[in-house]
């Protein structure tokens, strides 16, 4: 079950699997806490000086009890550990995704950044042939813009490839 959850979260189709993980985790801590206080009853049972007048075969079988209850304990405590391993990949793939999305917005930022300072420039008050140019200026200033964020978008995708 876990490995499909794993699967899931790796493939980015996880809408389920924070509420399967949460109640993997939830049933493997309940059952943790209800076998933990017996572990000393256990292997009080096992002790030799419990039944110092019982024979070589009762004392094998409360061993065997021992043995079977932290194997159990074992169990329970792997597999709590394989939850909270599937939970932090969970988190690293959120955090992934998160950081992919910040790296987008920041690229963006700097296109649209640059793209003002050529705006900026272009609204300053000085007297330049370019200014002069009316609706032509304009479009020419509009297409520099479109180029600057063209041309970063390509040089992005370039490095996205290295």
């Amino acid at each position: 079950m876990l490995e499909r959850l794993e699967e899931a979260v790796l493939k980015e189709r996880h809408g389920q699997s924070i509420g399967e993980l949460r109640r993997l985790r939830q049933g493997a801590s309940r059952l943790r806490r209800m076998l933990a206080p017996h572990r000393q009853l256990f292997a009080s049972l096992a002790r030799p000086d419990f039944r110092p007048n019982d024979d070589r075969a009762t004392s094998r079988h409360f061993e065997r009890v021992d043995d079977h209850f932290e194997r159990a304990m074992d169990i329970v405590e792997n597999a709590r550990e394989l939850v909270i391993g599937t939970f932090e990949l969970f988190s690293s793939q959120a955090a992934l995704r998160t950081n992919n999305t910040m790296r987008a917005l920041t690229f963006a930022t700097v296109v649209i950044g640059c793209q003002t300072v050529i705006a900026g420039i272009l609204g300053m008050n000085f007297e330049a042939p370019f200014f002069k140019s009316a609706a032509v200026g304009f479009w020419i200033a509009v297409a520099a813009m479109g180029l600057v964020g063209v041309v970063a978008f390509f040089v992005w995708k370039r490095a996205k490839r290295l």
